[in-house]
């Protein structure tokens, strides 16, 4: 319950251990499905000022494209506005 700063880093360890049993040897990429990652916070984990209540983060290159690798991090913010 407490804010390690680590949220990011969960997160990628969340998704990864999802996704690694999904498909057996040789089955196709495709048939990975969505995966959810949700935290439910009493504090702001993230490093910013804004005060969502909500965020949900997907994979989304520097020129705004979003990857649709199918991955998404939900983060409920209990202090947030």
């Amino acid at each position: 319950m407490t804010n390690e700063h680590n949220v990011a880093q969960r997160a990628k360890y969340y998704h990864a251990l999802m996704t690694n049993h999904m498909l057996t040897a040789g089955e196709d990429y495709q048939n990975l499905k969505e995966t959810y990652v949700i935290f439910l916070c009493p504090f702001n984990p993230l490093a910013i000022e804004q005060q969502r209540a909500v965020g949900h983060y997907r994979m989304i290159s520097e020129e705004g494209d979003y990857l649709n690798d199918g991955t998404h991090t939900l983060i409920l913010n209990a202090s947030g506005d």
